[in-house]
Order: structure tokens, then sequence, then C-alpha cells
């Protein structure tokens, strides 16, 4: 089996004591709430694909990121087609990034998602459609937070 590589990335604010979390709600495909996520193109590394994705999904371009040791993947629906049926799924690199940004607003890609919203931990959980993520979120707010 061949997996699509790319990046996933827990975006958060401080403010104060108060930390809070952005979570992207997904339309493209599914419906629900995610991470920014996406897949390295030709030879990008984690690197630049966290920066590109951040700037295409969210607008956002001041951030200080970590990657951290947690990865994830999920196998795509046989019906599910992309890149020419040359992946069966995607495998993750999870990044830690803190929104340095002065303005809680974001600028969300419409070709994928409809809207974002701004959570504290244990809400941003209850959110995430998919357990891989929630788990991962988990991960990351037990070691980081």
């Amino acid at each position: 089996m061949v997996y699509r590589k790319g990046i996933s990335a827990v975006v958060f604010k401080r403010k104060g004591k108060n930390v809070r979390f952005l979570l992207l709600h997904r339309f493209q495909n599914w419906t629900g709430w995610e991470f920014l996520k996406g897949g390295l193109k030709n030879r990008e590394n984690e690197e630049s694909c966290l920066k590109r994705e951040l700037r295409e999904e969210t607008g956002v371009r001041k951030y200080l990121s970590a990657e951290i040791d947690y990865r994830y993947g999920y196998r795509w629906n046989k019906e599910y087609v992309k890149d020419n049926n040359t992946y069966h799924g995607a495998s993750f690199t999870l990044f830690v990034v803190e929104d340095k940004d002065k303005t809680d607003r974001v600028r969300i890609d419409k070709c994928e998602h409809s809207g974002y919203r701004w959570v504290d931990g244990r809400k941003a959980v209850k959110m995430l459609t998919y357990a891989n993520q929630r788990k991962a979120l988990r991960f990351v707010l037990s070691h980081y937070f």
C-alpha cells in the first residue's frame, strides 16, 4: 500500500493563560471539522508544505512551529480516486503551530472549507470529526499544554 505523505498541524493561539485551537470546517469530499492538513507536492519537504498550507488554507503568515514525534494516517475509501489512483491513503507528520498574527481572523480556502472556529482544547477534541485527529490532539494536549 502506498500512502501519500503530508502534514497536519495543531494551530493554536495564546491570550494570557487561555489557549485556543483552530478547527476548519471541511466540505470537500466529506463534511466535518479538522485540523489544517495537506499533501506534499513534487519535491516539497514537510516544512515547506506546512508553510504553503498555512498560507493557502488560513492566511497565517506569522507563526512558530515545531514538528513533533507523532504521525497518523488513514486508508481512503475504494471509491475515492486521487492522483490517478497512485495512493491508497495518506500519512501525516504532525506539527504544533503557534499563530502569532495579532488578529483572530482566518482567510480560509473556500474550495475545501466553509468556516473556522477558535475553541479551547476540550471543545476541539469533541468537535473533531475523525478519531485519529482527536487522538493526535489528546497527545498534543497531554505533552505540550
